[in-house]
């Protein structure tokens, strides 16, 4: 899957690979530990945080193609 990214998102994966939020997998794969899944959790259910960004997450599709991330990306 091809999607355009911050640069900042590498500076965000190396804090939480030295906070032990995520870790790296013989693949390069980037997954959370426990402690990250509990912070996601922590912050999946405060009411009173990322209120957009979460609604925005909550109307994609269960899953979800190339192409409709294109789409998403588009800038016209």
């Amino acid at each position: 899957m091809i999607v355009r990214f911050d640069p900042s998102l590498t500076v965000t994966i190396d804090l939480a690979l030295g906070q032990n939020l995520t870790q790296k997998t013989k693949s390069g794969l980037i997954k959370l530990t426990t402690a990250g899944i509990g912070l996601a959790n922590a912050v999946n259910d405060d009411t009173t945080v990322l209120l957009t960004e979460k609604l925005f997450l909550e109307q994609l599709p269960k899953s979800i193609s190339q192409r409709q991330i294109s789409e998403l990306l588009e800038w016209t």
